[in-house]
């Protein structure tokens, strides 16, 4: 995949062509080409044909030569034929990688420019200022960029097993990895050492990167770690967690779907320790 460096870019480039794609974000949904079982996302033809029209809209990359756009429709969307709303993650299953990342940039940038409206300096309306990829104030000339917010997630272990917890903010019996926001002031290693402490009352060492994934709900990034257990007992923090507990291949329990992380380093930890 080739994607541009460059993003916020006025839609009225000379070289728009029907092949275009356009992101389309509605909500915490995208619109979709839906035909015969098969997900698509838009081309800019798609859109004219199918009468939707297009509004503001912003160049937010390239996906081997074709120009990907973002823009957003509010309100309740009733889908044209051949057009469906679909879960932003429910698309992981249909669309490339290439074009998963562009989606969820999408959707991180059309949160960005619809909450970010006004300077906290002096309270005047920022504009778009496309070369600089940021939003600008013209009364105090303060520079606003997208936000990413780092959050660590890391898989403990111990021999052939690993330790999961379930948290208060899932809905089901769902266990996954320890995760939380990173501190100022802190390095990503120190933010594992002290999530792990508080939630966990354990210490770890041998902390290693595994990778990250964007996150944009509305604005993380989540940077993946593996990390040994070294000692202490078990005692949960109760305001975050229900339970943990370790676990082997044999028995776990519901964990995240593949499209997560938190699911990949799972799934390698037992690829490589049987």
């Amino acid at each position: 995949m080739t994607e541009t460096s460059n993003f916020f870019s006025p839609m009225n480039k000379a070289h728009n062509t029907a092949n275009d794609l356009f992101f389309v974000i509605t909500g915490k949904k995208t619109l979709i080409r839906s035909e015969n079982g098969r997900f698509q996302i838009p081309t800019r033809k798609d859109l004219e044909e199918s009468k939707i029209e297009i509004k503001e809209s912003f160049y937010i990359g390239s996906i081997k030569d074709i120009d990907c756009y973002v823009m957003e429709l509010r309100g309740l969307i009733n889908p044209p034929p051949q057009m469906a709303i679909s879960g932003i993650w429910h698309m992981f299953n249909h669309i490339d990688q290439g074009k998963f990342n562009m989606l969820l940039r999408a959707f991180h940038i059309v949160g960005w420019i619809r909450d970010e409206i006004f300077c906290t300096y002096c309270a005047s309306r920022l504009i778009l200022a496309w070369e600089k990829k940021c939003k600008f104030c013209t009364n105090c000339g303060k520079q606003v960029f997208p936000r990413i917010s780092p959050a660590i997630i890391v898989l403990i272990y111990r021999d052939k097993e690993i330790l999961l917890a379930r948290s208060r903010m899932f809905k089901d019996e769902l266990f996954s990895c320890i995760a939380g926001f990173v501190e100022p002031g802190e390095t990503l290693e120190d933010a594992v050492r002290r999530e792990i402490r508080e939630e966990l009352g354990i210490e770890v060492e041998e902390i290693r990167y595994f990778g990250s994934q964007p996150w944009p709900f509305p604005d993380s990034l989540m940077i993946a770690f593996t990390a040994k257990y070294k000692s202490g007992q078990l005692s949960i923090d109760s305001s975050e967690l229900v339970e943990a507990r370790w676990f082997n291949i044999k028995n776990l329990p519901k964990i995240p779907g593949r499209i997560t992380i938190a699911r990949h380093m799972i799934d390698t930890f037992f690829e490589e320790a049987t």
